[in-house]
C-alpha cells in the first residue's frame, strides 16, 4: 500500500477512477489563473491539462487569455488539438466597484461587527461620507469609470486597487471633500483628482517605474523628435485598417514600415515597442526572448491604457504636470525657463509650466514633419489650452473673492 501511495501521480490518478466509478461522481478539475502568466507558461499548462484529459477520467477547464487561444492555434501548441473554447465575460468594472462600495458601507454603518476598529482609530462616520461621496461620484460620473477601466485594462483586481489607494492618498485632500460634502450635501470627484491619485500614487513626484501611467514624450536618443514616437505608434495602432491580424492585431511590418516612413529608425521602434509592452500600453502575439528583444512578437494591439492615454491623457493639465519632471527638454532657453524655480507647488506657477511645455512640444512638432501621422498633437494641445483657461478662469474668482 506504501508503495501505491508514494506514486503521487498514478495515486491520484487511481483516486481519481474510483471516485468516477465505485462512487459514480463526476470530477471536473480547473486550472486557473494560467491566464495571468506569459503565453510559454499557458502552452505549457494546456499541454498538461490535455494529458490529464486523456489518461484520467475528468473534464478540466483551462483559463487563457483570448491572444494567446487565437495565435496558438494557429503556431502553437493548441494547433494539434480541437479544445472546446467558452468566452467568459468579466464582471463589469462599475458594478464591481459599487458592490464593494456597497459592502465597506455595511462595516462603517455597523451592519457588519468589525471587532479591531476602535484599536486602530477609524473614524467610520467620516469614511462612511467619504464612501458615500465617491458612490455618487462613480454613478453620475462615466469619465470617472471610463478613467478606472482603461487605466486598470478591465482587471477588476486593479480597479478595486486604485479605489483603494484613492481613500487616504496624499494628492486627495480628503479634510477637504468631508467639509464640502458635509456642508452642501454633495461632493463629486472631478476626473483631474482621481488622476492625480493614480499616477503620483503614494510618491510625491511622478516616478515612472512606480505609476501605471506612462510618459508617453520620454525619449531614448538624442532625438527631440522622438516626443512623439509613443504617441504616433499607439495612435496607428488604435486605427481600424488593413493591416490587423486576428482581434485587432497589427503585425509587425506594417508598424515598422509606417513608422519608419514618419523617419524614425528600427531602434527607435524595438524601444517604443518594448516601452510599451512594459507600460501596458500595448499587447503582443508571440513570444519575447528577453526584455531587450522584440523580435519574436508577431503582432502588436493598443490596450485600454494605450489608447486612454494617448487619445485623451496627453492632452490634460493633470498628466503634463506630472511627466514635466520626467521628460528631456532639449531646447536651452525652454530648458531653464522650466527649470527655473524648482518642482512647482503654487498652481498659478503650475499652470505657467505646464504652458510652457505644451509650447515646447508644439514647436517640436512643427518641425518634425509628422502632421501625416495618426496622431495629431494639434488637437491635445488645443484640448490643453480649453482647461487650461478654465483653470486661470477659477484661479482669477478665488482671487477676487480673498
Amino acid at each position: 500500500m506504501k508503495g501505491k501511495t508514494n506514486d503521487l501521480s498514478e495515486h491520484l490518478a487511481a483516486t481519481v477512477r474510483h471516485l468516477v466509478k465505485a462512487r459514480r461522481k463526476q470530477v471536473v478539475l480547473f486550472i486557473d489563473n494560467a491566464d495571468q502568466r506569459d503565453d510559454i507558461v499557458q502552452q505549457e499548462a494546456f499541454l498538461v491539462a490535455q494529458e490529464l484529459a486523456d489518461r484520467w477520467p475528468v473534464t478540466v477547464f483551462l483559463t487563457l487569455r483570448p491572444e494567446t487561444f487565437h495565435a496558438s492555434t494557429k503556431r502553437g501548441a493548441l494547433s494539434g488539438y480541437h479544445p472546446k473554447a467558452f468566452t467568459i465575460e468579466p464582471p463589469r468594472i462599475d458594478e464591481a466597484l459599487r458592490a464593494r462600495i456597497r459592502f465597506a458601507k455595511k462595516l462603517t454603518r455597523g451592519d457588519l461587527e468589525l471587532a479591531k476598529v476602535e484599536r486602530i482609530g477609524i473614524q467610520l462616520e467620516s469614511l462612511h461620507t467619504l464612501l458615500e461621496v465617491v458612490e455618487k461620484s462613480l454613478e453620475g460620473g462615466r469619465e470617472l469609470i471610463s478613467c478606472i477601466e482603461c487605466i486598470s485594462r478591465g482587471n477588476v483586481r486593479m480597479a478595486i486597487q486604485i479605489l483603494s489607494d484613492f481613500f487616504g492618498n496624499a494628492h486627495v485632500d480628503t479634510n477637504r471633500m468631508l467639509s464640502i460634502a458635509r456642508e452642501s450635501g454633495t461632493y463629486v470627484v472631478p476626473l483631474w483628482e482621481l488622476l492625480a491619485a493614480i499616477i503620483y500614487g503614494d510618491t510625491e513626484y511622478y516616478d515612472p517605474e512606480r505609476s501605471p501611467v506612462a510618459n508617453l514624450f520620454d525619449v531614448h536618443r538624442n532625438d527631440p523628435k522622438e516626443h512623439f514616437l509613443l504617441p504616433v505608434l499607439l495612435a496607428f495602432l488604435r486605427q481600424p485598417g488593413p493591416f490587423g491580424a486576428d482581434n485587432g492585431f497589427v503585425e509587425s511590418g506594417p508598424i515598422y514600415e509606417r513608422v519608419q516612413s514618419l523617419g524614425f529608425t528600427p531602434d527607435q521602434i524595438d524601444h517604443a515597442l518594448l516601452k510599451s509592452m512594459k507600460s501596458g500600453l500595448v499587447e503582443t502575439v508571440g513570444r519575447r526572448i528577453g526584455d531587450g528583444d522584440v523580435a519574436r512578437s508577431t503582432a502588436f494591439r493598443v490596450t485600454s491604457r494605450g489608447d486612454y492615454q494617448v487619445s485623451r491623457l496627453c492632452g490634460m493639465f493633470t498628466y503634463l504636470d506630472a511627466v514635466i519632471v520626467d521628460t528631456p527638454i532639449f531646447d536651452e532657453t525652454a530648458r531653464q525657463a522650466l527649470r527655473s524655480g524648482g518642482l512647482a507647488v503654487a498652481m498659478v506657477d503650475r499652470v505657467r509650466r505646464v504652458d510652457l511645455f505644451s509650447k515646447y512640444l508644439t514647436g517640436i512638432w512643427e518641425t518634425a514633419g509628422l502632421q501625416g501621422s495618426d496622431f495629431s498633437w494639434q488637437d491635445r494641445s488645443r484640448e490643453l489650452e480649453e482647461e487650461l483657461a478654465k483653470i486661470r478662469s477659477r484661479l482669477a474668482q478665488r482671487t477676487m473673492k480673498y
